[in-house]
């Protein structure tokens, strides 16, 4: 049998919403990100739409060597593992990118939050770069989007206009894009995600 752990990052709680179905469905044990990584100040850029895979190993308070230990104590104990986070640049946030990079050798699932609308270029391209930041030896096995409300703090910035990147672009389509996103994830997406998981542990099994 293939023992499974949800991994995620979240800040407004989309990701953890999803995270807590995806391993209530698995029988999995469900993990913050954070108990890995840890708490150091990671610098999250404000711009949510452009694009940037860069994965710096050494970019947190604690050392590569550290933090390899922890993962390895973490997670040596499971066959799956179920990635949660939500985009930042058009790739995972930053945690998750230095998470994403030190699993090697596991069945792997992925799932991601946005504000941008499902099935859009912005979000399909995501899973690309996440899937590119994956150590060696591993095997996507699906992968899962949701739309989510976004921060209400980065609204603002966007509004004000001192977010770098986003200067003259349609801000009553983005009102109403946040407005959409503001209602999710509702409760066909956490159906979706309870089926998602189902699917990838019954798939795990097979392989």
């Amino acid at each position: 049998m293939v023992k499974w752990i949800v991994v995620y990052s979240s800040v407004t709680g989309n990701t953890r919403k999803l995270a807590e179905v995806a391993a209530r469905e698995m029988g999995a044990d469900l993990l913050n990100v954070q108990e890995i990584i840890g708490s150091a100040d990671i610098r999250e850029e404000d711009d949510e739409e452009s694009v940037s895979i860069d994965v710096c190993r050494n970019s947190l308070a604690i050392s590569s060597e550290t933090l390899d230990r922890k993962l390895e104590e973490k997670l040596s104990g499971y066959d799956g593992v179920m990635v949660g986070y939500w985009l930042r640049k058009g790739a995972p946030d930053r945690k998750s990118s230095i998470l994403l990079s030190r699993i090697s050798g596991k069945k792997v699932a992925l799932f991601q939050t946005h504000g941008a609308y499902d099935g859009t270029e912005h979000t399909i391209t995501a899973f690309a770069r996440a899937g590119s930041m994956l150590g060696p030896g591993n095997r996507i096995l699906g992968t899962f989007s949701c739309q989510g409300a976004v921060n209400p703090a980065l609204i603002k910035r966007r509004l004000e206009g001192s977010v770098p990147g986003h200067r003259g672009e349609d801000l009553e389509a983005c009102k109403k894009r946040w407005a959409d996103a503001a209602t999710r994830p509702n409760e066909n997406d956490l159906q979706r995600m309870a089926d998602f998981a189902k699917k990838m542990k019954a798939t795990a099994e097979r392989e």
